[in-house]
């Protein structure tokens, strides 16, 4: 093992990430989990009934129309859609920085932080993956 070294008053203090870059990651899929099913609530309130998917066979071609276009959301859609869009690399980059930071003092987080990053990003993942009332396929048409 590798001692630490003494530091003296006059040393310049070792660069560090700011709190809120790596809050901003970790919390990312918290975030996105808030915004993506507020705007099924927010669509919700708008019609009157859930929103769903396009219905009908994909294969003969007959599509009924959409209870709700997402874009008549506006703003709240833009922002679920860019969100979902830095989903992946966001995840990714924390990920790396908590690999990293096994190694590097100054990228540790707390252990709460990691573990809502983790919870979030297993929900996020499993919203996704699987799709509870088709709100994701809603969205994405």
């Amino acid at each position: 093992m590798r001692e630490e070294t003494l530091r003296f008053e006059s040393d310049p203090k070792p660069r560090e990430l700011p709190l809120w870059f790596t809050a901003t990651g970790l919390l990312w899929p918290s975030g996105w989990l808030l915004g993506f099913w507020s705007l099924v609530l927010h669509a919700r309130l708008a019609t009157g009934e859930w929103p769903h998917r396009r219905s009908g066979n994909f294969f003969e071609g007959t599509m009924q129309a959409e209870t709700i276009d997402p874009s008549a959301l506006g703003l709240h859609a833009d922002a679920v859609t860019l969100s979902t869009a830095g989903l992946l690399p966001a995840c990714a980059l924390v990920l790396l920085c908590l690999c990293v930071s096994i190694f590097d003092r100054r990228l540790r987080q707390p252990p709460w932080m990691i573990a809502v990053f983790f919870a979030a990003s297993a929900v996020a993942w499993l919203t996704i993956r699987l799709d509870p009332g088709g709100f994701v396929d809603w969205f994405a048409d």
